[in-house]
């Protein structure tokens, strides 16, 4: 079972009209990379 371990980083994308924030999560994965970007709302959902 992947788990977020912690939040390593967190940085907000700029476009156009909008800004969109996101984090860079550390995994406890065996087989996943260990480290992604995801947004940061939709990963407060998943993870509350």
């Amino acid at each position: 079972v992947e788990e977020p371990v912690e939040v390593m980083d967190r940085e907000v994308k700029r476009l156009k009209q909008s800004r969109i924030p996101i984090i860079k999560v550390r995994w406890n994965s065996s087989r996943g990379p260990e480290f992604t970007w995801e947004r940061e709302d939709q990963f407060r959902k998943k993870y509350p």
